[in-house]
């Protein structure tokens, strides 16, 4: 434990400069990142309201916001959505783009990177749940 102590005591300053190097690199690439979704797709024909919307892309967001993902609520919002590809186009569109860090929101060391819905779901999900949202996307033509 002592030359823990003694190698930050030595070197504090450059162990400093590297972590102040990091979180500046981090907000100069969110800065720099196009902070607008590439595709923001039509909705005629959806059966929900703009409300609803960002109500179930709020609800996904908090499902996988920080440690652990809530797959349950994943999967509620999930069967809310499958009978409409527009409703899907809907709750993309009002997710947005929201920082993603290591594990979900960024954290204080790092800004996260801006990541649409599928991105997040990318991220967050595997196996089956997975290959359904990625189905979900591709039949709404969210590439």
């Amino acid at each position: 434990m002592q030359v823990v102590f003694i190698f930050l005591q030595k070197y504090w300053k450059q162990i400093a400069v590297v972590i102040v190097a990091f979180i500046a690199y981090r907000k100069i690439r969110a800065m720099l990142s196009e902070n607008v979704i590439k595709n923001v797709y039509p909705t005629n024909g959806a059966t929900i309201t703009n409300e609803q919307a960002k109500a179930y892309a709020q609800r996904l967001f908090l499902a996988m916001e920080d440690y652990g993902t809530d797959e349950d609520s994943i999967d509620e919002v999930y069967y809310l959505l499958v009978d409409n590809p527009y409703n899907i186009r809907m709750v993309y569109n009002a997710f947005g783009l929201k920082d993603y860090g290591v594990f979900g929101s960024p954290s204080w060391i790092s800004s996260g990177t801006p990541t649409d819905l599928k991105g997040w779901f990318r991220n967050e999900l595997a196996g089956k749940r997975l290959d359904q949202w990625n189905a979900l996307f591709a039949v709404a033509g969210i590439i």
